[in-house]
């Protein structure tokens, strides 16, 4: 409810991202998602939820460890104590966005692969996998 709200305090706008207001980007580059380097035929939108009762982008979203943008992005994402985010070798997901707060709060949405990067983000089965084709 809080992510509602501070949205409608907004005016609506606080994530209405466009090419001339992209969302923030951090590329898992790090992570065995990202590696394979699996593309596909984007065929629309996702909404999955972690099912965790977490809604700081740190737990999920790091940067690789030779960004050049290193810093700024922990200062805006907040570092992770743990180590346990999507952007390691050794994780067993990997999605092109994420949304959730941010180091001060605020609501934002991260890229983390490039939007026709096959993602690691739900299950397969005898009816096939929305990992294929969705992001």
């Amino acid at each position: 409810m809080k992510y509602l709200q501070q949205f409608q305090n907004k005016g609506g706008s606080g994530m209405k991202y466009s090419s001339s207001n992209p969302p923030l980007v951090c590329m898992a580059t790090q992570s065995a998602c990202y590696k394979t380097n699996n593309t596909m035929k984007i065929l629309g939108v996702l909404w999955h939820s972690t099912g965790a009762n977490n809604k700081t982008l740190k737990r999920y979203v790091q940067p690789s460890n030779d960004d050049p943008n290193r810093e700024t992005l922990l200062a805006k994402i907040g570092k992770n104590p743990n180590n346990n985010h999507e952007n390691r070798a050794a994780s067993q997901i990997g999605l092109n966005a994420w949304i959730g707060t941010l180091a001060d709060g605020t609501v934002a949405a991260v890229q983390t692969m490039p939007w026709n990067r096959t993602p690691w983000g739900c299950g397969a089965g005898s009816r096939g996998s929305c990992n294929n084709g969705w992001i």
